[in-house]
């Protein structure tokens, strides 16, 4: 009878200790958060000073010859791309845009949804303008190199990679959310597929940005065929990896991707003007670092 009696309190004991071991491992799942980072802007930038330096030469021999100021050149290319290829049709209430607020041409949608590849864009659209389809809207042949140059920064993947590098507050901000084991890291980015591999394979990038986000969890615009800020990437991102919104905190820079995670019901951060004490500030309030 004693014996039993043992056997039933040692039972038990081993049950309780099971019930407690689950709650301990369920709560730590509850309290898991999914951080979602943006690339450009949020973890790298392409440095103007290596953009310019590359373009410096053909920009002082237009203003020597034409006698223009070559700063309106890219709204020039954008418009050359919309009479080419089109406007952009976004969904309502959201457009996809640069950092400043131009809205993109469907062209450069195309691209970074991988519809069409850079070389593909600067071939069809280099052709056109040497047979002449854009004449009225560029003045002379000194103007149609100048896109033409234009067109090879904003769409050649080489270019990209080499004048992107990571931005330093950004991955101190990554490794401050890393240090948080509850924390899954993960990438919601608008970059063409080819472009977006030369930047990954990069060894300043592998040893920053790739150090604290796994391959599996980079979601790139190029590799499935959708952009923000439309709401159907966000909308893959939850059921790719079955996530609850109310769970989620997007970090962005840019206002109308914030504008569209918010809708949808994530905890959407908006760095303004490279301030990440800010959005740190906000993240110390949800508890994750």
């Amino acid at each position: 009878m004693i014996m039993m009696k043992k056997n039933i309190v040692s039972s038990f004991r081993s049950f309780l200790c099971s019930v407690l071991l689950s709650t301990v491992c369920l709560t730590s799942l509850l309290s898991a958060t999914t951080i979602v980072f943006d690339a450009g802007g949020v973890l790298v930038q392409s440095k103007r000073g290596e953009l310019v330096k590359k373009m410096l030469g053909k920009f002082v021999r237009y203003m020597l010859f034409s006698w223009k100021n070559p700063a309106h050149v890219k709204d020039l290319t954008f418009k050359v791309l919309e009479n080419l290829y089109g406007k952009q049709v976004p969904e309502v209430g959201c457009a996809c845009a640069c950092g400043d607020g131009l809205v993109l041409p469907a062209a450069m949608c195309d691209w970074m949804s991988g519809v069409s590849t850079g070389k593909e864009i600067i071939e069809k659209t280099c052709a056109l303008i040497d047979d002449g389809a854009c004449d009225k809207m560029l003045g002379d042949k000194r103007e149609k190199e100048l896109v033409k140059n234009i067109l090879e920064l904003i769409f050649d993947p080489e270019v990209h990679a080499n004048c992107t590098h990571p931005i330093p507050e950004g991955v101190r901000l990554l490794e401050e959310c890393a240090q948080n084991e509850n924390n899954t890291l993960m990438l919601l980015s608008n970059y063409a597929a080819d472009a977006f591999e030369k930047i990954y394979n990069k060894q300043e990038m592998q040893d920053s940005i790739f150090k604290f986000i796994k391959p599996e969890y980079a979601v790139v615009s190029g590799f499935i065929g959708l952009i923000k800020p439309y709401a159907s990437i966000f909308q893959h991102l939850l059921s790719r990896y079955n996530l609850n919104p109310a769970d989620v905190i997007f970090i962005d820079d840019q206002a109308e991707n914030i504008e569209a995670a918010q809708k949808l019901g994530f905890k959407a951060l908006h760095l303004q003007h490279g301030n990440y004490d800010a959005v740190r500030t906000e993240l110390r309030t949800f508890g994750v670092i």
